[in-house]
């Protein structure tokens, strides 16, 4: 739908009509409200730029409709965002959905695009399955940070021969002492050798944590991005966090 399109006006000719007036209100209301916004295609969707930078993105699929804010846009309205869960980042990976899923389904990869990790451990279920609980633990600084990860959601169950049209929706509930994130990742098929990663982040801080609330938020979120990249970076070109200095 709309994958060769050069031009926001070009995309939403090619989808199915029941979307486009949705999805023109979002580009009037953005329009609207940062009148110098610059219209393009990017990641194969529609893309509003505001002095260069992508503000927003939105698309259409066959039976839903999306919309993106950009990860700096978001740190911009932090304050007034709290208590929303918040789409923060989202980038494109240029392989087929299938060899993105089996890069990250596979624990032996892990420490290879996740900086500090020393531990990723069940205990209790098996890895990658809904329900499953695992011992996570990260070295940073000389400083070692330990959590629990739980599996809350992961759809189609099975993620063998899934049809290109269909998102792959993977949840999580992450709990370390005073914090507690949600998780949620979504891998869509955007061209034969091409997969757009979102990922949105629900934080909650406890305890004295709450007094650096804001702070916090802002370190996880470039963390969430910086995480991002280097798996971009593994699959695409195989280099190895381990190999790199800070």
């Amino acid at each position: 739908m709309g994958e060769k399109a050069t031009s926001i006006n070009e995309y939403l000719d090619g989808i199915d009509p029941v979307f486009r007036p949705e999805l023109e209100k979002i580009r009037t209301l953005v329009t609207e409200l940062v009148p110098s916004v610059e219209e393009t295609i990017s990641y194969r969707m529609p893309t509003l730029k505001y002095k260069g930078r992508a503000l927003v993105f939105f698309t259409a699929s066959k039976k839903h409709m999306s919309f993106y804010p950009s990860s700096w846009a978001i740190e911009a309205f932090a304050e007034r965002l709290e208590g929303y869960a918040t789409t923060e980042h989202s980038l494109e990976i240029a392989l087929p959905r299938a060899r993105v899923l089996e890069l990250l389904e596979n624990p032996v990869h892990r420490p290879k695009w996740l900086r500090g990790l020393m531990l990723h451990e069940p205990i209790r279920g098996e890895d990658g399955q809904v329900g499953t609980e695992s011992r996570v633990v990260f070295e940073a600084g000389g400083k070692t940070m330990e959590c629990s990860e739980t599996i809350t959601r992961l759809e189609p169950k099975d993620l063998h021969g899934i049809a290109p049209d269909r998102v792959i929706r993977y949840e999580r509930e992450i709990v370390a002492h005073g914090m507690w994130n949600a998780a949620r990742e979504r891998l869509t098929q955007t061209g034969p050798d091409a997969t757009l990663w979102a990922s949105e982040n629900e934080y909650r801080f406890s305890g004295p944590m709450r007094l650096a609330a804001p702070l916090l938020r802002r370190v996880f979120v470039k963390q969430t991005g910086l995480v991002m990249e280097d798996f971009k970076a593994f699959a695409e070109r195989g280099t190895d966090v381990r190999d790199c200095s800070d």
